[in-house]
């Protein structure tokens, strides 16, 4: 994330890295933030001689009215979705309709 931060100057998300993660960085001009989104796939694949290092997850994207947009990281842990995904608590025992945060 933060490679492709310097590389393009400007916040920004990736795919195709596998890792979940966030890096930011604040300037007299304000705050950047790039976002790597993580994968769906195994993580144990076949083809790799080594532990990877992947994680599970994905990044949800809100545009706000005033046109900038919130990113936010879905960790999934052991198959299950971890953490708030907008207005809504998502966990291993919750149901989300209940647990308004």
């Amino acid at each position: 994330a933060k490679h492709e931060m310097q590389k393009w100057g400007t916040s920004g998300t990736s795919g195709h890295v596998h890792r979940l993660g966030i890096y930011k960085k604040t300037t007299h001009a304000g705050t950047l933030q790039w976002t790597e989104s993580g994968c769906l796939c195994r993580l144990d694949a076949e083809y790799m001689t080594h532990a990877p290092n992947w994680q599970h997850g994905c990044v949800l994207m809100f545009r706000h009215a005033d046109g900038s947009v919130h990113q936010e990281l879905v960790r999934i842990v052991d198959g299950r979705v971890q953490g708030t995904l907008g207005q809504l608590v998502y966990g291993p025992h919750t149901d989300p309709a209940r647990s308004a945060a």
